[in-house]
């Protein structure tokens, strides 16, 4: 947590941001031993963000250096448990566990006349988990290459689904479906729902999966994205928040995951178990 539809979110509210120049990096306490060991992020006060992408559940920031070195550096995020980036027009009192500020200017103000006002993007993390790094062109390809097809792409086919359970028949299928190698940006809430939407047991094995519910978990897959990025993600416990300090609305209509009564059914409570240590929710009468 968050999983893809929490980072997706963030992405494309900064994204509508773009280009803008840092003007200013402000460390938190942390930033030195936690995030930024080599003191690379402080170099990028002058820079330019002009591209925002995102894989699985990373974010990367494509910066120019300077206005005039269009050599591009990638800064990579990946949120960890608890991360998030807030936007902000107020630095006089930072959120706790803020480890790192931006300070940042639009590079072209829709109004010439007016002199852009900074706008800071905060990086706020209570557990720690999360990583922030500077990247070379060659570091960013390797670490992209790294992970799975995304979760979103269209690449990730029916094809694809059958390959990879195939080839790990001793693997339970909500653990194929948690490889970042495999597919990249499924966490443990979407896995859980996922499979409630398709109607497959947690615990069964890649072996057990049968070739007519692989269009089955294709299409669940799709919907359970869909009903999260529509609502701007999945918030429990206050772990996530998006750029705005907003919680996402889908825990409430999800179908399984922390849920008390199975939503497909209606009528049958959820099971929880613990699955190579985490939990696992699902219905018991839906899903065989």
């Amino acid at each position: 947590m968050p999983e893809l539809p929490e980072v997706e979110t963030i992405r494309r509210e900064l994204h509508a941001l773009l280009p803008l120049k840092i003007k200013e990096v402000i460390a938190g306490k942390y930033l030195d031993t936690f995030l930024d060991p080599k003191g690379l992020i402080k170099s990028l006060a002058n820079s330019v963000l002009f591209d925002l992408e995102r894989k699985g559940k990373y974010l990367f920031w494509h910066v120019h250096l300077s206005s005039k070195n269009k050599n591009t550096k990638y800064l990579l995020s990946h949120l960890g448990m608890s991360g998030r980036w807030l936007l902000h027009s107020d630095i006089a009192h930072l959120a706790a566990h803020t480890h790192l500020t931006l300070s940042l200017i639009p590079v072209s103000p829709a109004d010439p006349t007016q002199l852009p006002l900074p706008i800071y993007l905060s990086y706020i993390d209570p557990r720690r988990f999360g990583k922030i790094a500077l990247l070379s062109a060659q570091e960013f390809l390797i670490i992209k290459n790294n992970l799975g097809i995304d979760a979103l792409s269209t690449e990730l086919t029916t094809e694809y689904l059958s390959t990879i359970i195939e080839k790990y028949p001793r693997r339970s299928i909500k653990k194929i479906l948690l490889d970042q190698h495999l597919i990249a940006g499924i966490g443990n809430y979407l896995a859980s729902e996922t499979l409630a939407r398709a109607g497959i047991h947690p615990l069964r094995n890649g072996k057990d999966i049968k070739a007519v519910e692989i269009p089955k978990l294709k299409t669940a897959l799709f919907r359970a994205l869909t009903v999260s990025l529509r609502r701007q993600g999945v918030s429990f416990d206050g772990a996530y928040k998006n750029t705005h300090g907003e919680e996402g609305s889908a825990l409430n209509k999800l179908v399984v995951f922390r849920q008390e009564y199975c939503g497909i059914c209606k009528v049958n409570k959820v099971v929880k178990i613990f699955q190579d240590g985490r939990g696992s929710y699902f219905c018991p009468h839906c899903q065989k």
